[in-house]
């Protein structure tokens, strides 16, 4: 805050006596105490400016230019203009931590103390500071939280206190120079809560502190409640103000730091967003801010954990992470976006660092709560921290009601009464929710004058059941001038018909592009409640409200589709009276308006290419839409989607009878190319028939072994033309002649065909059928003596040991991979699983080592199962190690750093 304060002299025969403080509130304008500048003199009053940026030096006030307030304050105006910016005026509440800044003495010296609110005078609207002032500063700028609030104006010894008056006393002779200076509003209405006004959230205490504790020893908490519980409330405003506050404790080394964002379409996308805020409040440059935002990606939770880790690397870190309205994840964000996200989460809560700890935050409704159940590991970990919000009851009602109304001057006796009286509205309404009662409470100060009452404030604005009607209809016809057909053309695209016809927000929010450019000027009049020219048209103390939410940056092209819209609150569905009338106008409609969400999306992704024309039963019911009355919710891109499918379609039908008699011609051929391709598939079946018949028939071994040996040739040739169903279906028939025979040979064609089927599977990513099948060859053979039945038996313990590893169950991969070795020692991949699981159990590390090296020819393969391995999210750091000593021990790489493992023969 840039505030200048200055001295004041009053000039009497030719010498200056110091009479007390004043400060600037803009260029020309200054503010006092009115008992300092009182008596009137020709020669009128100096000041000394006592900021050299604002020019310095002496300046002389007239007595014309001075203006007495009704209170204890004046209103200097200057002759010249000063480079000084205006003040921002703040509200305060008792216990109020205050600064005053000012002089004592006529020197030049500004000297500044801190002061605690300890009292409030209501019929003098007067602030009681818990300490006196000396001589001098009368005419101090009393300063909360960087914003000047009041005056100080008086003092009195003997009881030990200083007293102020808000700048809100002179607010009517602050407008003649067109100064504003902030009223109190304590009630915030469909938004939720925030850091900004926290100061007026009350009746959740007891959940705060318990909260607080379980940060102490949970790093993921998932705050579950109701629509309309407040849990956002909770967390902005009460979470983590507290949270925050710890880094006023000078002893500590820690900092504590939070972020916030939303799912909404794409989690990483908001992330993005995050990040970029962070460098920005770094400083850091352009290409450093894109460096960071371009490693947040899908898929790579390590490099976002590195983000993080690089960006709070100045001191050691607590970061809370939080994460409003978590349920979007599963009912907005994009498929292809949720798991990875829930990925990243568990990544970030599993891997903690030594100076960065990060905590996760957040809440969801309890009716979305069950999303999370097809995600077991997430889920078990928040099952853990779930904190559980009830709704606020008897003390914690009456404290969101009362004290905030005090904090606006409303004497305690009063406030209660009309809480009792609001509360058992409360009561009668049991799905009143939270945000009904602000809602209520924000139209009642609102309405409430000088010459009425709360209760009459109350009854106007038709309490709690119809506040938020009567406000949104306040809204739109503030705005519209009655014209209610745009106003339902903008709320009914906002929603849709859930499951049972129920009424809830679109899934996907709506895009700017959406929207013609007169609806979109009232999106966003009635999201930011400024018109095109930054106007403000719903002012905080006026009968509108803020009905809408906008997501995303204004820019200068109308089509970019970066910006989305949302209702700002669910409730404006049931508890608007217009919105469900207008929902119920189109209630014999629901087919259409299921389809215009298709038609929605069509036209978006026809515009990025992304998707044809409509066609057949999709053309007809786009048809449908522009025929009926439904059609004035169309915009203008829907409608020309729906008119162009239907243009393609009629210059398709010229070439009808051509592309008729082509495919005619073409269905000839390629009749006759399949004859010859269905003769040559067939040939393959019947040959291989052929085959196993003569087999089941024959009662000669030799003839028997030389006619397996024979049929086994098909599923290999047919395995490597990639034709996996007719393979398995070779192999099963092997597998089944052969089941009775006790011949050696025709023994391991029934081996090799079910090794050769968990490979099928394998090749499938079948991983569960391979693991069956390996398990029943093991099961089969495990007594045989066989060499070569052994070495097949390995090279199944082999493949399971690979198989556990990319199930992550190391030690199950540990215990195969041992087997396997135990019957084929030096077995290259068997050997190598056994280094994998090693390393991923961290165990037995320079063992793992040099079977690595002792292998390192097959440096492909090793590499190989490294990339594969990434691909199911199975990394550690050591991969990056092997893969450089194997380059080394190759000679592939220049590097001379030694290799402390021994000799790779001695494994």
């Amino acid at each position: 805050m840039s505030l200048v304060i200055v001295r004041v002299f009053r000039e009497m025969k030719g010498s200056f006596k110091f009479q007390g403080t004043a400060f600037f509130i803009n260029e020309n304008t200054l503010i006092t105490a009115k008992h300092v500048v009182e008596n009137p003199v020709k020669q009128g009053y100096k000041i000394y400016v006592s900021d050299t940026s604002s020019g310095g030096g002496k300046l002389h006030i007239l007595s014309e230019d001075i203006e007495f307030c009704d209170r204890d304050i004046a209103i200097l105006k200057t002759r010249r203009k000063f480079p000084i910016e205006e003040v921002a005026f703040t509200d305060l509440e008792l216990e109020s931590q205050i600064q005053i800044k000012g002089y004592h003495n006529e020197n030049g010296t500004i000297n500044s103390s801190y002061h605690t609110v300890s009292g409030y005078v209501n019929h003098e609207h007067t602030y009681e500071l818990h300490s006196h002032i000396t001589n001098g500063f009368s005419g101090s700028p009393i300063i909360f939280k960087d914003k000047v609030f009041g005056i100080a104006t008086a003092v009195h010894r003997k009881d030990n206190i200083t007293y102020m008056i808000p700048i809100s006393e002179c607010a009517e002779q602050l407008k003649k120079h067109k100064i504003t200076v902030k009223k109190i509003y304590p009630f915030i209405g469909l938004q939720a809560f925030n850091q900004s006004n926290s100061h007026f959230f009350f009746g959740r205490s007891t959940e705060i502190q318990s909260l607080l504790k379980q940060l102490d020893k949970d790093n993921l908490i998932a705050i579950v409640g109701d629509s309309g519980s407040g849990k956002s409330s909770l967390v902005k405003a009460g979470i983590i103000p507290h949270y925050l506050e710890k880094n006023n404790d000078t002893k500590s080394v820690i900092r504590f730091k939070t972020i916030e964002m939303r799912p909404a379409e794409n989690p990483f996308d908001e992330l993005i967003a995050v990040v970029s805020k962070i460098c920005h409040e770094l400083q850091l440059s352009p290409r450093d801010t894109d460096y960071y935002k371009n490693k947040i990606e899908p898929n790579n939770p390590k490099a976002v954990r590195a983000v993080f880790q690089e960006l709070f690397k100045a001191q050691k870190t607590y970061l809370l992470f939080y994460i409003d309205q978590f349920e979007e994840l599963f009912t907005l964000s994009k498929e292809p976006y949720q798991e990875p996200f829930i990925a990243l989460l568990l990544y970030l809560y599993n891997n903690q660092l030594s100076h960065l700890k990060i905590q996760i935050l957040f809440t969801i409704r309890l009716d979305s709560y069950h999303f999370e159940n097809k995600y077991d590991a997430f889920y078990t970990i928040v099952e853990q921290g779930k904190y559980r919000l009830k709704l606020m009851k008897d003390q914690a009602l009456e404290d969101c009601v009362v004290e905030p109304l005090v904090l606006g001057g409303i004497e305690r006796n009063k406030a209660k009464e009309f809480s009792d009286e609001i509360l058992i509205d409360m009561d009668e309404n049991q799905d009143s929710s939270l945000t009904l009662l602000q809602i209520a409470l924000t139209q009642t100060w609102h309405h409430k004058k000088e010459d009425n009452t709360l209760f009459d404030a109350y009854k106007e604005t038709k309490k709690i059941r119809g506040a938020l009607d009567k406000l949104a209809t306040d809204t739109m016809t503030s705005l519209v001038n009655n014209n209610e057909l745009v106003f339902e053309s903008i709320f009914m695209r906002l929603m849709k018909f859930g499951d049972n016809n129920t009424k809830v927000r679109r899934r996907r929010l709506a895009d700017k592009e959406e929207f013609s450019k007169e609806e979109w000027e009232i999106v966003k009049k009635l999201a930011s409640l400024l018109d095109a020219n930054g106007n403000v048209t719903i002012s905080p103390d006026s009968k509108g409200g803020r009905l809408l939410l906008i997501h995303g940056k204004e820019t200068d092209n109308h089509d970019d589709g970066k910006q989305m819209v949302e209702l700002v609150h669910e409730s404006l569905l049931t508890q608007w009276k217009v919105y469900e009338k207008w929902i119920n106008n189109v209630a014999n409609q629901i087919a259409l308006k299921r389809f215009h969400e298709l038609v929605i999306n069509k036209t978006k992704e026809h515009k990025r290419k992304e998707a044809s024309f409509l066609m057949g039963s999709d053309l007809n019911k786009g048809l449908s839409l522009l025929k009926s009355d439904y059609k004035r919710f169309l915009s203008e891109d829907e409608i020309a989607y729906v008119e162009g499918s239907l243009k393609a379609r009629k210059k398709s039908k010229w070439v009808k009878v051509f592309v008729v008699l082509s495919v005619i011609i073409m269905l000839g051929i390629a009749l006759l190319f399949y004859t010859k391709w269905d003769y040559e598939k067939n040939r393959e079946v019947r040959e291989f028939s052929t085959l196993v018949q003569n087999y089941q028939r024959s009662n000669n071994l030799m003839s028997k072994r030389k006619l397996i040996a024979d049929a086994f040739h098909y599923p290999k040739q047919s395995k490597k033309l990639k034709k996996y169903i007719q393979a398995l279906d070779f192999y099963n028939q092997l597998i089944m002649i052969s089941a009775n025979d006790k011949d050696l040979e025709i023994l391991k064609y029934r081996l090799y065909s079910i090794y050769n089927k968990g490979n099928i599977f394998m090749e499938l990513k079948q991983n569960s059928k391979s693991i069956k099948t390996y398990n029943h060859l093991i099961l089969l053979f495990k007594n045989n003596k066989d060499k070569e039945i052994i070495k097949y038996i390995a090279m199944s313990y082999g493949q399971l040991a690979w198989l556990y590893i990319l199930k992550k169950n190391y030690k199950k991969s540990l215990i195969l991979s041992k087997k396997g070795g135990l019957l084929k020692k030096n077995y290259y991949w068997i050997d190598i699983n056994l280094a994998h699981a090693y390393l991923l159990l961290n165990q037995n590390i320079n063992l793992a080592k040099k079977i690595y090296l002792k292998y390192a020819d097959h440096e492909e393969d090793i590499l190989n199962d490294f990339k594969n391995m990434k691909k199911y999210n199975i990394e550690t750091l050591y991969f990056k190690e092997i893969k450089t000593h194997i380059r080394i021990y190759n000679g592939k790489d220049n590097n001379k750093t030694n290799i402390n493992f021994t000799n790779s023969s001695n494994v």
